[in-house]
């Protein structure tokens, strides 16, 4: 059952002021109320991509084979290294856009340079890259990882 209520101005504001929400967004209802979401705002673009370099350890240097989702974290593994940073997908993904990559899973991003080998197994299918990882390319995205990559290298890849 939705139950509907009419809230008032002085409400939201009362609530506005008893919240111990540090961090808010305002929203501008079209009725000139202004509604607190306790949401910070979304960061521009360049924001986003400083950002995601900088949460990532020197050490592991910036040559990144490959990301992978996991939940609000995000793996990083790079020639040197591995490290888990808070940042999602869609957000280094953007960050990566100078890099020649690929998305074969809905939780990977590929550094196309990284690709020694495509596997199929069944429908779907594998790509093995230059540390020995295998990443698990779904079978909506194998035709297009494929011609990707084929595309991407002088001689087609590896097909195992």
């Amino acid at each position: 059952v939705i139950k509907s209520a009419v809230i008032k101005s002085a409400d939201i504001e009362n609530a506005v002021r008893e919240s111990s929400v540090t961090k808010s967004t305002e929203v501008t209802e079209p009725a000139g109320i202004a509604v607190t979401t306790g949401l910070p705002p979304r960061q521009d673009t360049a924001n986003l991509q400083h950002s995601f370099w900088a949460q990532l350890p020197t050490d592991i240097g910036r040559d990144i084979l490959y990301l992978k989702s996991e939940l609000h974290y995000l793996l990083v593994v790079t020639r040197q290294g591995r490290s888990l940073i808070l940042c999602n997908l869609r957000d280094a993904m953007e960050a990566c856009q100078h890099l020649p990559g690929l998305q074969p899973h809905r939780s990977y991003w590929v550094n196309q340079t990284a690709i020694q080998a495509l596997k199929k197994q069944g429908r779907a299918g594998v790509l093995r890259l230059c540390n020995g990882a295998e990443i698990p390319v779904s079978r909506n995205h194998l035709k297009h990882v494929a011609q990707t990559v084929s595309a991407a290298v002088s001689e087609p890849p590896h097909l195992m």
